[in-house]
Formats: structure tokens, sequence, C-alpha cells
């Protein structure tokens, strides 16, 4: 991407095995869901042009365990992480500690982290996705979502972009001064 094109925030999203990150990135980035999506190899990544000269590189990637080992080569430069879990799993919990714990010495304190509840339309009530959305979930804001219906997807990358800008503006303002006083030196003409 040159320089006239914005600004590229890489995002990795994480998780295990058909937690469906690949359908979190291509329902956001493609309008669409398939539901035989196999399971990711490696690693693959997905760009989105925002609307504000910038955009988003989205980097899938694999949630075996086999795998693993390469999680903290792709988050070391990431602006953000999102941590994908199934909200029908038996465990949620455990898997998001888990890839916590895997990128907490890849990123820095301040990349920005969000975690993502997926296949909300597999559960039955919303007072069954009330325990990630209450705020006692691991102490975060958890982002329930379904892939399949595309239910707050859009959302969480728009709070996702909000976020990335914005921290980027700040830090943009916080170097050049709101009154410096700019001086135009002309260099001396000769002859």
């Amino acid at each position: 991407m040159n320089a006239d094109d914005g600004d590229s925030y890489k995002i990795v999203v994480l998780g295990d095995s058909g937690a469906g990150k690949t359908s979190v990135i291509f329902r956001y980035a493609k309008g669409s869901f398939d539901p035989s999506y196999g399971t990711t190899i490696g690693t693959s990544f997905v760009t989105k042009k925002l609307d504000y000269n910038s955009s988003l590189k989205i980097w899938d990637t694999a949630g075996q365990e086999r795998y693993r080992s390469i999680v903290p080569m792709y988050c070391h430069d990431a602006a953000a992480i999102i941590i994908v879990f199934d909200v029908t799993s038996s465990n949620p919990v455990e898997s998001v500690e888990r890839w916590m714990n895997y990128v907490k010495d890849s990123v820095d304190a301040e990349t920005p982290i969000f975690v993502v509840g997926n296949k909300a339309d597999l559960v039955e009530s919303d007072d069954e996705l009330s325990k990630f959305t209450n705020g006692k979930f691991l102490d975060r804001q958890v982002y329930v979502v379904s892939t399949k219906t595309g239910k707050n997807v859009e959302l969480l990358f728009d709070e996702i972009a909000n976020h990335l800008i914005g921290s980027n503006k700040r830090r943009f303002d916080q170097k050049v001064p709101q009154n410096s006083n700019s001086h135009i030196v002309q260099a001396n003409q000769c002859c």
C-alpha cells in the first residue's frame, strides 16, 4: 500500500478451530456466509477498504494446536487482536483465556483485544447469551455475533475501525502542537 492510500491497520483473528474465525472475516469483508468454509491451514488475509481513506488487513489464522507456535509471529505488529469463541462450546472461558495467554507477550500493552462470541444464532434465547454480555465474562466487553445472520458483525468492525483511527489521530495530535507557529523561510536568491 502506498502513502496515498491512507492508513492500513493489521488485525489478527485468533480462536479455536471451528469457532468461526473465517466466517466472521468473510461476513464482514464480503457480506456473505458460507457454511462450507473449511479449516484454515496456516494463515491468510483479506483487505477491507474503509470510507475514510484507511483499510483493515484482517489476518485469518489456523486454530489447530499444531499452528499455535506461529501465533506470536503474526501478532507482534498487529494494530488489534480479535479472539473468537463459539458461544455453544462447553468451556468458552478456558478458550479465551488460553488465547489471551498466547498473545500477551506478543503485543504491546496498548494493543486492543476484542473478544467475540460467534454462533449466536444457535442459542435459543437471549438469556443464554447474557452471560457473555453482562460484563462478567472475563471482565471484558464481549461482542456476540452471528455470521450466519450477520448480527453485530458490522458493528464489531465499525467499533474496531473507530478505535484504531481514533487512537491514531490522538497519537498524531500529541505529536503536532495545536498552537505551533509555522515560519516559512525563503532561501536567498542569487543573481
